[in-house]
């Protein structure tokens, strides 16, 4: 016990920060994810339709740039190592433009699934 495992916080770390950007995209596809719609819903349908679409557009494109730019931080440092397991920071990195991937992914088949659409209503899964 007086020498714990060093690559075991590291490897933890690779975990969470995977779970958590795993964990936005799977909320984003049930549409669980955390949303204020007390306002949008007491405007007249048609703006509640145009606030949604808005929304679901900033989502779109802060996805996009998370994508872009993740994966320019990602390359950039896959020549470098981390810690004890001596891994690229490139590991922890890709998880930000792989989930954003997968929201793009999500989002292409709200688009297309009239089911998925309601983002007033209950989830569909």
């Amino acid at each position: 016990m007086e020498r714990p495992l060093s690559w075991t916080e590291q490897v933890c770390r690779i975990l969470f920060v995977w779970s958590v950007f795993a964990g936005a995209a799977v909320l984003y596809r049930n549409m669980l994810h955390i949303a204020i719609d007390m306002f949008v819903l007491m405007l007249p349908q048609r703006l509640q339709t145009l606030v949604l679409w808005l929304n679901q557009g900033l989502i779109l494109l802060l996805a996009v740039l998370m994508l872009w730019f993740g994966l320019q931080i990602s390359i950039g440092t896959l020549s470098q190592t981390f810690g004890a397991l001596e891994i690229s920071p490139a590991t922890f990195y890709f998880a930000a433009p792989f989930c954003a991937a997968l929201m793009i992914v999500f989002w292409v088949e709200k688009l297309f699934d009239p089911a998925r659409r309601d983002p007033l209503g209950d989830v569909h899964l």
